[in-house]
């Protein structure tokens, strides 16, 4: 058994088992026994993705259905983002739909790889955790695991004091999910404060004007206002997988949605008061955490691919706080009702007459992060044994 155990507890191992897991569920997408509504693949956004920088480049309006393309739905993402995909419009649909699957899979490996203060078992019990996730994730071929290594890598570079990279990955993730913009509240916790908006700054203004390096001024002018309509008109009535859902079927009512993501965001960002607890390092992870799990569990547009965010967070809040059976049994929650739900494991009447109907996935989620809050304001007279001086150099 400890032969075993050290197998499996092995970064190599791991690699591999996120590498074979990743492919398998490509092919899995890419080699399905029928086409979805009978013309369409299932790998919608894979194609969305690849055909985006195709109509940048070919001045066409990116905003609009091209079903003729083989996809179905909207492109809702920058124009920034579709030069992102260029390295994947001109390779066969299942060497590139392989290869985008990998790049947000092993981002989150190597995010996890690198967590500062950490020990290698507990990374290697964290990758372990949040794979059903991410294999999830990789199914739906969106970037979202992307999103949420690029949470993490913003809280590693500002550990290390290195400001530029903090805003690049911030930049980054902003410009493909705007909600991302959210990690930018890292910064209150580091010195160099003014450097740090300066650098995000001029990282911002890059970021949106790098397709420039494709097309003129002016298509990308009308790419921009194109975008900035659809995204306007994409707030609707939706609710999605989220805290709102649940008010409101709790209630039996249509709560506004606002009112739900108001004291939602005051709860979370009211952390920020305890300023005499930045230097804590163990208060830093935390609110990581509690935010990872709110950008997604109180957003109106969240929908079952996006939860590998939350799922990072509730296993970096975990792994990071000292154990507990009580927090041990909420981890197990996580694992069972939120990331297994959607699974074979459970029998189809369960999974969409019971689980998709009381929208099981946000329910641990959303316990977690009372939770964490509970902790903030239960502990903030208190010190964790990290501290600011640990942080990894």
């Amino acid at each position: 058994m400890q032969k075993i155990k050290e197998w499996v507890l092995n970064f190599r191992f791991l690699f591999a088992i996120f590498v074979l897991a990743t492919i398998l569920v490509s092919m899995q997408r890419y080699f399905p026994a029928h086409n979805f509504l009978g013309k369409f693949s299932h790998y919608n956004n894979y194609i969305l993705f690849k055909q985006s920088i195709l109509h940048l480049l070919n001045n066409q309006d990116m905003y609009i259905g091209y079903e003729q393309d083989g996809a179905y739905d909207l492109y809702k993402y920058s124009p920034t983002f579709a030069v992102f995909m260029l390295p994947y419009a001109y390779l066969p649909d299942l060497l590139g739909l392989i290869l985008w699957n990998l790049t947000n899979t092993l981002l989150i490996f190597c995010a996890i790889r690198n967590l500062p203060k950490l020990s290698d078992r507990n990374k290697q019990l964290m990758m372990w955790f949040v794979l059903p996730e991410l294999i999830l994730s990789a199914q739906s071929c969106q970037s979202n695991a992307l999103i949420a290594a690029l949470f993490v890598l913003t809280f590693m570079a500002f550990e290390r004091k290195n400001v530029l990279m903090a805003a690049i990955f911030i930049g980054i993730a902003t410009i493909i999910k705007p909600y991302a913009a959210v990690a930018g509240v890292l910064f209150l916790f580091y010195p160099e404060k003014l450097k740090f908006i300066l650098m995000a700054i001029i990282t911002g203004i890059v970021l949106i004007a790098l397709p420039l390096i494709l097309v003129s001024f002016n298509s990308l002018q009308i790419q921009y206002e194109s975008w900035f309509r659809m995204l306007a008109n994409d707030y609707s009535n939706s609710t999605g997988i989220s805290v709102m859902a649940l008010v409101n079927d709790i209630t039996q009512s249509s709560i506004d949605k606002m009112l739900v993501i108001a004291i939602g965001t005051l709860l979370t960002f009211s952390t920020l008061l305890y300023f005499k607890r930045y230097q804590d390092f163990h208060f830093r992870t935390q609110l990581l955490a509690l935010v990872m799990i709110w950008v997604v569990i109180f957003n109106h547009k969240s929908e079952s691919p996006t939860f590998i965010i939350p799922v990072l967070g509730v296993a970096l809040w975990y792994f990071y706080d000292s154990y507990s059976k009580f927090n041990f049994i909420l981890l197990m929650i996580v694992l069972i009702f939120t990331q297994l739900s959607p699974s074979d494991i459970f029998p189809p009447y369960i999974r969409h007459e019971i689980f998709e109907k009381i929208h099981m996935k946000v329910i641990p989620c959303f316990i977690v992060w009372a939770t964490i809050l509970a902790i903030v304001f239960l502990r903030k007279n208190q010190q964790s044994k990290f501290s600011i001086e640990d942080s990894i150099t």
